[in-house]
């Protein structure tokens, strides 16, 4: 068989893709009949990821490791995150005002975190996450119309504006900023991708400087400005997280950003 065949491999930062070609994409039926999950852990602040397999490669399929169990839920937080396009920030969830005024500052690490939703994946949990900004896609955003998103019959909605009108009912939809303008951010123990983190409208403006109205006014050039000014910042948010999926679509939910 000739070609090749793209694999979606995730881990708990991260997804990559794993290109198999010639006599190894034959093995790729296996892998996708059985279901599995393989783990890749890249370094923090790397662009893009690559697995590298020789003919003394073994990749164990659905291995009997405590680990397997947290990576298939980490794929299907994935899943529900892309079907969750943009969802409403979850305001009833969390109280910043606990969070900033409680006289212990819970301060957790991007691994610190993964550990204690793994450890009570049932859990609800409010803190500060220190990061570092590695990518704002503004312009990319802005070039292909999609720095306001939402969802509507079961479908994505995109616009350089604050309302569109759905494809499928012709129903005009309320957007908000993107997800994806966000790209990665990392801390000394791990990353988060693009899309990883969902903010409130009060964490837009902290990180944008600026709401969505005076964002549209912008050029290109105006935006490039701006992720130019907050690429290799760093910055220290006062986040939430909760198990539901249907509330956030999987993602880390900032409340605030404090500098």
């Amino acid at each position: 068989m000739s070609g090749s065949v793209n694999l979606q491999i995730y881990d708990d930062i991260a997804k990559v893709t794993l290109t198999l070609r010639g006599g190894a994409a034959q093995a790729a039926y296996v892998t996708t009949a059985a279901n599995g999950c393989a783990a890749a852990r890249p370094m923090p602040a790397m662009r893009q990821t690559h697995l590298t397999f020789t003919a003394s490669s073994t990749m164990d399929i659905k291995a009997p490791i405590p680990d397997t169990h947290g990576l298939d839920n980490r794929a299907a937080r994935h899943q529900s995150r892309e079907e969750a396009t943009n969802p409403a920030f979850p305001e009833d969830l969390f109280s910043y005002d606990t969070v900033s005024s409680s006289p212990a500052r819970c301060l957790y690490t991007i691994a610190e975190l993964d550990e204690f939703i793994r450890a009570a994946p049932t859990a609800t949990f409010q803190g500060y996450l220190s990061l570092l900004i590695v990518e704002v896609n503004l312009v990319d955003c802005f070039n292909r119309h999609t720095l306001l998103s939402g969802a509507c019959c079961h479908a994505p909605v995109h616009a350089n504006a604050l309302t569109a009108t759905c494809k499928r009912c012709n129903e005009q939809v309320s957007l908000r900023l993107n997800p994806l303008i966000l790209g990665q951010v990392v801390d000394e123990t791990a990353a988060i991708e693009a899309g990883g983190l969902l903010l409130s409208d009060r964490a837009w403006r902290d990180f944008l400087g600026r709401g969505p109205e005076a964002l549209l006014d912008l050029d290109a050039g105006g935006l490039k400005q701006i992720a130019d000014r907050l690429v290799f910042c760093r910055l220290t948010t006062v986040f939430g997280w909760t198990p539901d999926q249907s509330r956030a679509g999987g993602r880390i939910c900032v409340m605030r950003f404090r500098s």
